[in-house]
């Protein structure tokens, strides 16, 4: 797979690119990189790539002319990306439809942004690696090309590594443990030391279900469950694992239409409605809060009933 690059700073590609795997799947020739600076195709004599903006503000736009001709340069320059913080989010389901691809090509601005022009004239796409702001696309390339090509056919190795880690099946990875067996008074999971290969399966499968319920819990929507999994699911929310939010109804101390403190009776909205919104919205759990014994006894009696 080849990237193309087109940016400012080649150089700050150098060691990211010459280390680790990456360095290895180049020497094998999975993937190839091809560096193309915009300064290099200045028309004028201090090889200006920018210039102030139309309209007046702060900073300097990119040249719209440098950026063409970089692009014309290449033999096949494939899908054309930009970083840009309106871009579609950089996901594991982008990254891997990214993999499938020959050739990508990938723009990294600076200063105030790029000539929007540029846009006009070549199908390119913009993509954002998050809500943030950066000096410029460089660091958000390099997370592109990170998550693309380790997904390339021989990448990785061990080809499973990538089917079990985080996102890869819409969930968070499972928490990993490794010698010693303990440290400093923590053991490693007893399921993990049992050699039942079955029972390891279902418990990294839980570990990650539950992570993802506490943590990321709006991946769950597109992630590939199965009936088991909601089972387990419904099961986290119902004993409250997994979710960190709860509701308390207090009864006491309240303001009457005075303005005093005073205590309220509950009813049968309280203890029915609320809880079942609360179950709807997979919180963790309803307090019903009050002093009064005769109304502890109330809602054990509403609770019985509705149970």
């Amino acid at each position: 797979m080849r990237f193309n690059l087109i940016s400012l700073f080649p150089e700050y590609f150098s060691s990211p690119l010459e280390s680790g795997l990456m360095a290895k799947a180049r020497d094998r020739g999975l993937v190839s990189f091809y560096m193309a600076n915009p300064r290099d195709y200045a028309t004028d004599n201090h090889r200006s790539v920018d210039d102030r903006p139309y309209g007046g503000g702060p900073g300097m736009v990119m040249l719209l002319e440098p950026l063409a001709k970089a692009i014309d340069s290449l033999e096949s320059p494939g899908r054309i990306l930009m970083m840009s913080p309106r871009g579609r989010p950089l996901t594991q389901s982008f990254a891997r439809e990214l993999a499938g691809e020959k050739d990508l090509t990938l723009i990294c601005g600076r200063y105030e942004g790029i000539d929007a022009r540029l846009n006009e004239l070549y199908p390119i796409e913009e993509v954002s690696v998050g809500d943030f702001v950066l000096n410029g696309g460089e660091t958000g390339a390099l997370c592109v090309i990170e998550s693309v090509a380790r997904l390339v056919d021989g990448f990785m190795g061990h080809e499973a590594s990538a089917d079990e880690e985080s996102f890869s099946s819409g969930l968070l990875e499972y928490p990993h443990y490794t010698r010693p067996e303990e440290f400093e008074g923590r053991a490693v999971p007893e399921i993990l030391r049992s050699g039942d290969h079955g029972r390891i399966a279902r418990w990294r499968r839980e570990q990650a279900l539950a992570q993802t319920l506490a943590r990321r819990p709006e991946l769950l929507a597109d992630a590939d469950l199965s009936m088991g999994d909601v089972e387990h699911l419904r099961t986290l929310k119902r004993t409250g694992k997994g979710r960190n939010l709860y509701i308390a109804l207090t009864h006491h101390p309240v303001l009457d239409k005075q303005g005093n403190q005073a205590t309220v009776s509950l009813t049968n909205l309280d203890i029915h409605d609320i809880a079942r919104c609360s179950r709807t919205y997979g919180l963790g759990g309803l307090f019903v809060l009050t002093p009064l014994a005769d109304q502890r006894q109330l809602a054990e009696r509403l609770l019985g009933h509705w149970t």
